[in-house]
């Protein structure tokens, strides 16, 4: 990505500074992964039959099946806690005829150089 007088080229697109009229930059949150959902499931495939053998009188497979449902669960509760927000940055550019999405990463220094970059250019033109 490079920014001169006369044009911003972000990747293999470039855009002429004097037809940009603004620019914007937009954050998402991204939560992190799924995979506390597996623990759980695996707690409840486990939780279910244990319940069936505690009803069925066999305490002694109830209990263990239990504890390892516990287990499960416990690292479906890890899991969850620690899953994190990531947010995605995108460099939006508008002209006369309609808006551009340029540039997305996740590094917002990365962005707001851009932008700044980019309104320098359109400050000079």
């Amino acid at each position: 990505m490079t920014v001169d007088d006369n044009f911003a080229r972000v990747g293999s697109k470039s855009y002429a500074i004097n037809k940009i009229n603004s620019v914007d930059v937009r954050s998402k949150k991204i939560r992190g992964k799924w995979g506390w959902i597996f623990w759980w499931l695996l707690a409840i495939f486990c939780g279910l039959p244990a319940l069936g053998a505690l009803i069925g009188g066999q305490p002694g497979t109830a209990l263990g099946m239990l504890l390892i449902a516990a287990l499960f669960g416990y690292f479906g509760w890890k899991s969850y806690q620690q899953r994190h927000a990531t947010y995605s940055y995108e460099l939006f550019l508008m002209t006369s005829s309609n808006e551009v999405q340029a540039f997305v990463t996740n590094d917002k220094d990365d962005v707001l150089a851009l932008r700044r970059a980019i309104e320098d250019a359109m400050a000079a033109a």
